[in-house]
């Protein structure tokens, strides 16, 4: 064994040890050496964890991050102390037999699925709120259509939509800042507001919800249902399951937070969402049904019916194959995993 090999391995080994992860590593081994053992295509490893030469060395991914450079402080850094992240892909029509085998071997008292928590945005508010006045109908439609446009999938709050991000000064500054500026604390109205650069748009958006707040001075039935929809906003209305995570504990669960258990089949869900089970130390793991595995399955299946050719996935060339690679300079990747959107096919004709 090469001497990077055995310096790297022994360096990442330490530092799981020091950050108490060992069980952790060893969990994951085990389901996905389950899985695999049961004919269940699984995903190569994807993420940070593919830096990983232990991740390698235990069958979790299968790509050796020494070979490919693969740094492993992105997944595990010594420096910031935070919970591995290894998402592991299932052919989705077999994910749920991997989540039962879990939850068999270490116990329905240990091991939850993540109940996730639909919170009322702001054109349902509007909608709910002129809905339990009694207004008309037309009322709400007319609050929405008058709401500027979806940023990235995102609509501007009711509260942005109002409250003039100009009577404030905006100081845009970085982390490392060491300006001597002084403000006067007296005077609060001179000081500065830190956010993201991102933010820095509010004070455009605002401006596009002048219609909105016309509105809002010249009809007193939609200044009503404004009122009460600011307060609905944020308020959540459904409950739904993580489509991919799985919270395991070493206690049962329910000496940590309280758990449902879901009546149509039984199964185990926390009453807590993601972020809180994460800061009391519970640990996440992702069990993501993938369709490009069941599609792959499928075609290796067609390969040997129809043609009588056997093939295996992991013993193909990754590094020989000129065609294979002049098909991705082209771009021709609708289809393949994550590299089908448009930006990336852009990038790779570059």
């Amino acid at each position: 064994i090469e001497k990077l090999y055995l310096e790297r391995i022994a360096f990442e080994i330490e530092v799981i040890k020091n950050m108490n992860f060992p069980g952790y590593f060893l969990v994951v081994a085990d389901f996905i050496a389950w899985a695999r053992n049961q004919g269940i295509r699984v995903g190569p490893g994807r993420g940070s964890a593919a830096g990983s030469l232990v991740s390698f060395a235990l069958g979790i991914t299968a790509l050796d991050p020494i070979k490919y450079g693969l740094l492993f402080e992105r997944f595990l850094n010594p420096g910031r102390v935070s919970l591995p992240d290894i998402d592991v892909d299932f052919d989705d029509r077999r994910r749920g037999e991997v989540i039962r085998y879990v939850t068999q071997k270490y116990g329905d008292d240990r091991v939850a699925q993540i109940i996730t928590y639909g919170t009322i945005k702001a054109k349902q508010s509007l909608k709910d709120a002129a809905r339990v006045l009694g207004m008309d109908y037309s009322v709400g439609e007319k609050l929405t259509k008058a709401m500027p446009r979806m940023v990235l999938g995102k609509d501007m709050t009711l509260s942005e939509m109002v409250e003039d991000p100009n009577s404030r000064p905006v100081v845009e500054y970085s982390a490392d800042d060491s300006s001597d500026d002084e403000f006067d604390e007296e005077t609060p109205e001179f000081e500065p507001v830190a956010i993201e650069p991102a933010a820095l748009d509010l004070k455009s958006r605002y401006k596009e919800a002048a219609e909105f707040r016309k509105i809002l001075e010249e009809d007193p039935d939609a200044r009503k249902t404004f009122e009460l929809a600011r307060g609905l906003e944020g308020l959540k209305r459904q409950t739904s399951v993580h489509a991919a995570g799985v919270i395991m504990s070493a206690e049962p669960l329910l000496d940590v937070i309280p758990v449902i258990r879901r009546d149509d089949d039984g199964a185990i869900i926390t009453a807590f969402a993601q972020h809180p089970c994460e800061e009391l130390g519970l640990v996440k793991m992702d069990f993501l049904g993938l369709r490009n595995l069941t599609v792959l399955d499928s075609a290796i299946e067609n390969a040997l019916s129809n043609r009588g050719v056997t093939v295996v996935l992991e013993d193909l060339d990754l590094d020989g194959d000129e065609n294979t690679y002049e098909m991705l300079s082209r771009g021709d990747t609708l289809g393949v995993f994550q590299l089908d959107g448009g930006q990336m096919r852009s990038l790779l004709r570059l």
